[in-house]
């Protein structure tokens, strides 16, 4: 049984998840309550959402940085900092109503979100580190439970902050920063210290951050990541649009999202689980990459499906992705650290702060990517042309990842005949080759 965990575990389990919960219900706040106040003081839509997209763009640039020194630092200080750093920045936007001017309401947000980011960001790279020192068995479970943590984050976040909108606009964000506080002196009391000479010789890697980029199968897998993280981002960002031809009521259309959620936060646990017992992340992320072209085809329906847009067909789609995009994000992240260790990467604390950082700036960047293209794509092509975008950058990376392969088994299958290894030395190769597929 992979996820049979110690007492140290579980509380390091606890403080992952209740970080993720408090940082990302923190920046959910921000959407439903801040552009009704940015209207009114002058700034457009299209402003403000950069405002939005400014926050994932810092954290995809930062997060190299961060995983390169965080064996230096150490997880559990580059956590607690974070933690207090969103809590002061959440504070802050919280007063942005009693801001006036044009220029001032909309640089102040600019420049708190950009700090928010960088004391964000601390947090996914001490978590993604922290999953794979303290739970190598079953790495790929926790790091989709902690996946989890941030869906409820994101859900009840607005209607939490709704509920407290009585007491004032400022109300939500003063009450998510005492969580926060309340969080980081938890991390503090309650996360494993590190051992005693653990990792005193770790803090500086023998690789590059670049170092990563020159290996392709670890490419192929932040490809995956970056992929599924921007079709999540596509989808939720023009989901509201699309449906509203079917002239659902406010109730229906919530319901829409409500599923993808749903289904969303239960298949994030059943792929981690199956990568780190049953199935090996390459074939996760491709499978998972051929249904979400399925589910792409049937969304808009494309084009050259002659087919109207009816709900039934679109709530089976929006089922399809959701249930499979979690496992290109999943996929990649297990994968990209066994193909590490194929490549004979250290694994000091350094190199896979290193590796961490580019899963997060993977993520991010695909997040980025997928909210602010998705409507500059729909109000240039129409939306069932969008969906063939998604569908041609999903079936372009399913065709590189399955060449790439079939190239490996092909030399590997020929390598010991060429050098004139012996049958066991072939099985090694051959089990080296396929260790992250």
């Amino acid at each position: 049984m992979p996820f049979q965990l110690t007492g140290r575990q579980w509380s390091t389990l606890v403080v992952l998840c209740t970080s993720n919960i408090c940082v990302y219900a923190a920046s959910a706040l921000l959407p439903p309550f801040y552009p009704a106040l940015a209207e009114n003081n002058g700034p457009i839509a299209l402003q403000y959402g950069f405002v939005f997209g400014m926050f994932r763009l810092v954290i995809g640039i930062i997060s190299p940085v961060y995983g390169r020194y965080i064996g230096t630092v150490g997880p559990r200080f580059m956590l607690t900092a974070g933690l207090f750093t969103a809590a002061g920045t959440c504070a802050l936007m919280g007063f942005i109503n009693n801001v006036y001017g044009y220029a001032s309401f909309l640089g102040l947000p600019f420049v708190v979100q950009v700090v928010a980011a960088l004391g964000s960001a601390t947090v996914p790279n001490a978590i993604t580190l922290l999953v794979n020192k303290e739970f190598p068995n079953c790495t790929g479970t926790v790091f989709a439970l902690t996946e989890i943590a941030i869906g409820l984050g994101l859900i009840m976040s607005p209607l939490i902050g709704g509920l407290l909108q009585f007491a004032g606009y400022s109300a939500p964000f003063v009450t998510a920063s005492c969580v926060l506080v309340v969080a980081a002196f938890m991390t503090v009391m309650v996360l494993p210290e590190r051992k005693l000479g653990e990792d005193h010789l770790e803090t500086e890697s023998t690789i590059t951050v670049l170092d990563i980029l020159k290996q392709p199968s670890m490419v192929l897998f932040l490809m995956s990541i970056i992929m599924g993280a921007f079709t999540y981002g596509f989808l939720w960002a023009g989901l509201g649009q699309h449906l509203i031809p079917l002239q659902l009521s406010t109730l229906h259309t919530g319901l829409a999202f409500v599923l993808g959620s749903s289904v969303h936060c239960v298949s994030v646990s059943i792929w981690g689980f199956l990568c780190d017992t049953l199935i090996c992340p390459a074939t996760v992320t491709m499978t998972c990459t051929a249904l979400i072209c399925i589910g792409v085809l049937l969304l808009g329906p494309a084009p050259f499906i002659p087919l109207e847009l009816n709900l039934p067909m679109c709530l089976v789609a929006i089922a399809v992705i959701m249930a499979s995009d979690p496992g290109q994000v999943v996929g990649g992240f297990s994968g990209l650290f066994r193909a590490a260790e194929e490549c004979r990467l250290p694994k000091d604390t350094a190199t896979q702060g290193i590796l961490g950082g580019w899963v997060n700036t993977a993520y991010n960047l695909g997040s980025f990517l997928g909210f602010n293209c998705a409507g500059f794509f729909i109000q240039t092509l129409g939306y069932r042309w969008t969906t063939m975008v998604i569908l041609c950058l999903q079936l372009t990376l399913l065709l590189i990842t399955s060449i790439y392969y079939l190239c490996k088994r092909h030399t590997t299958e020929h390598q010991p005949l060429l050098q004139g290894n012996n049958s066991n030395d072939a099985k090694s190769s051959l089990h080296s080759s396929y260790g992250a597929i």
